[in-house]
């Protein structure tokens, strides 16, 4: 390929990656501490990218006609196919993948990601004047692991988007995700006496810790609402 293609190649993948990273949209592919590493790897591209540009555009066609006159074909210039790697990167311009759903989560148990509390419990939650903000992960450990000891009559205020259960009923779920999008493992609470909002609604769930009734930990947790809200899905999906 001829270097200035390669030059543009270099000068697209830094402007995507750096509007990607911009705008917010790279938090549907990986974790916020890696912003500083895209922003830097952007600025790398686009400066390698001109670099090569500039030699490309400094350097004399004829003097790579030569070789090229001898056995039939011309060497100053790219093949037409070669284009064709610009075609997902810019397309990255036009179409941006949303952040995992409830197709992805429909194809997880939704109980994966937990690990139980190494010590054998869970501290109790803080004292508060309404209901305690807890992260989706942190509520099914706590009633999968803790029988839901740490918090019974405790007023809760859990988040997430909404899928379907097996049992007709529905799930909030989250995603958990440890680096990037393609690890990333669905957490699941069984939602109880509220009726289901549309499927990939993103809400906010107050209510109480009930008991599923399961023995095992491969059934995701129950949570007995008492108001749900509809709100925008926030700015990272992931946990």
């Amino acid at each position: 390929m001829k270097r200035d293609v390669q030059a543009l190649v270099l000068l697209t993948m830094g402007v995507v990656i750096w509007r990607i990273t911009w705008s917010d949209l790279f938090l549907n592919y990986v974790k916020e501490p890696m912003r500083p590493l895209l922003l830097v790897s952007a600025g790398l591209l686009v400066v390698l990218g001109l670099w090569s540009l500039a030699i490309a555009l400094r350097q004399p066609a004829e003097a790579h006609s030569g070789a090229g006159e001898d056995h039939g074909h011309d060497h100053t210039r790219a093949p037409k196919v070669a284009w064709l790697i610009l075609l997902p990167v810019a397309a990255m311009f036009i179409i941006t993948p949303p952040p995992l759903g409830s197709d992805a989560a429909a194809r997880d148990s939704g109980t994966q990601p937990l690990s139980q509390n190494s010590d054998g419990g869970y501290e109790p939650l803080p004292e508060t004047d309404g209901p305690i903000t807890l992260n989706l992960d942190d509520y099914a450990a706590r009633a999968l692991f803790d029988g839901g000891q740490s918090m019974t009559d405790r007023e809760i205020s859990l988040t997430g988007f909404v899928t379907e259960s097996e049992s007709g009923g529905w799930y909030l779920t989250r995603f958990v995700s440890s680096c990037c999008a393609a690890d990333a493992s669905a957490v699941k609470v069984e939602i109880q006496d509220a009726p289901s909002p549309p499927v990939e609604q993103w809400v906010t769930v107050t209510g109480v810790y009930t008991d599923n009734g399961s023995t095992d930990y491969t059934k995701p947790p129950a949570f007995a609402a008492q108001d749900v809200v509809a709100i925008e899905p926030p700015r990272d999906t992931y946990l």
